[in-house]
């Protein structure tokens, strides 16, 4: 018989993912080290034509992705944790 341990991480309390759209990358990009001092451990700057493709690509995802001019949104995808 052989014995195993497995050592793992706590599942953190509440993990939060948003998009957040704005008119242009200079205002995306103002935002990152506020996100990152509230604690995002990651943060995607995305422009609206790509999430269209992806909502078009995977049906049922990404709906309120659509509609965005493309020339002028782009998004940030922020995932932050918050511990118990």
């Amino acid at each position: 018989m052989a014995e195993a341990v497995i050592d793992t991480l706590p599942a953190p309390a509440m993990t939060m993912v948003t998009w957040i759209p704005l008119p242009s990358i200079g205002e995306a990009v103002a935002l990152v080290r506020g996100l990152v001092a509230l604690g995002a451990e990651a943060v995607e700057l995305t422009v609206a034509a790509a999430l269209s493709a992806a909502a078009q690509a995977f049906p049922g995802i990404l709906r309120q992705a659509t509609g965005y001019p493309y020339e002028s949104f782009v998004f940030l995808l922020a995932e932050l944790t918050r511990p118990a």
